[in-house]
């Protein structure tokens, strides 16, 4: 339940993180919402009932989401679509590796005699704390329309000249309009982008296999056969291996200036179906058994294996037709412009 709770609440706070960082930049909400995180966290640690516990783990998730759609528009802001194949790898691989990691280092504590349960909350909350440090200390700001707007201001103080004006600054908008605008986006994406709409089908059904696992591991390989709950964790390693970066480094591509807009759609509806099923997994292994389960997960996955190749197809003719995504074009060696 716990688990379960902190992904839904990863899903919408990722709905409000992504829009907001489109508005008034990416730092104050990574900083923000670390520092929230960590008090959640620390909450969680020192909850005195089950309750609290609870309610505290949600409350984590709903501000522990911020990187997973704001680091895909960090990313968008800084590299050109050539770097990011090189770039994007990097982030996807140390965010997936992160909850995958997760169980074999808390399965390790809570078989410890020397180590409450509690520990899980500390090592979070000391790991975060280093985050942190390094974000406000050498993390720059990325968001272009807000280093426009400094440099703006920057030119008008030393010139004296009121012409030098960002594009946010000539709209003469209020904060409450941009960030209405902003929080609107996610849902117009939802429901009118086909990209996002096939994506966000093809990425929850990965998911729900994914963290149908997290909970299936531990009934198949502690209660089935009586590996340790440390042994039992290092069960994940193997999904490391691949995962679902291409998909993501899609969007980034697709929407740029608003992929973290994009990433906040599919993150929103992937995590809240994870947190269903980490509740229903172990009574579907229980009552259908190992066999049936996996089966009926792989049936249920079948249907989306065409996605990635209808976009490979028809990404072009998608992307020419959609509001946000843009045609993106590469540079070949003979010097032309091929359309991608």
């Amino acid at each position: 339940m716990a688990t379960g709770l902190f992904l839904v609440g990863f899903g919408l706070g990722a709905l409000f993180a992504g829009p907001i960082s489109e508005t008034v930049g990416r730092n104050p909400v990574y900083i923000t919402t670390l520092v929230l995180y960590m008090i959640f966290i620390m909450a969680s640690a020192l909850a005195p009932i089950i309750g609290a516990q609870l309610a505290f783990r949600f409350l984590a998730g709903l501000f522990g989401s911020t990187p997973l759609t704001c680091a895909g528009g960090s990313i968008s802001d800084l590299w050109n679509p050539l770097e990011r194949v090189f770039a994007f790898p990097v982030f996807a691989n140390a965010a997936s590796t992160g909850p995958l990691l997760g169980p074999i280092i808390g399965g390790y504590i809570a078989q410890s005699s020397l180590l409450s349960w509690r520990w899980t909350e500390w090592i979070t909350l000391i790991i975060s704390g280093l985050v942190l440090f390094a974000v406000v200390l050498f993390q720059p700001e990325t968001y272009p329309q807000t280093l426009l707007k400094w440099k703006a201001q920057h030119l008008r103080s030393i010139t004296g000249d009121d012409r030098y004006r960002a594009a946010i600054e000539i709209r003469q908008e209020t904060l409450f309009v941009r960030l209405r605008r902003a929080l609107y986006r996610p849902i117009f994406l939802t429901v009118r982008e086909p990209i996002i709409i096939l994506l966000a089908l093809y990425l929850t059904v990965i998911y729900i296999v994914l963290f149908t696992f997290l909970d299936g591991y531990t009934y198949i390989f502690q209660e089935t056969y009586g590996i340790s709950q440390g042994l039992t964790g290092i069960c994940f390693l193997n999904i490391v291996v691949g995962l679902f970066g291409a998909s993501a480094l899609y969007i980034i591509d697709s929407y740029e200036s608003f992929a973290a807009s994009a990433l906040a759609s599919i993150t929103l509806i992937r995590y809240v179906a994870a947190g269903g099923m980490t509740v229903v997994g172990v009574p579907f292994y229980e009552n259908l058994g190992v066999h049936y389960t996996m089966t009926i997960l792989a049936c249920i996955s079948v249907p989306l294996v065409p996605v990635p190749y209808v976009f490979y197809r028809y990404g072009p003719w998608i992307r020419e037709r959609s509001r946000y995504a843009i045609q993106t074009t590469t540079e070949v060696k003979t010097g032309k412009r091929q359309k991608v």
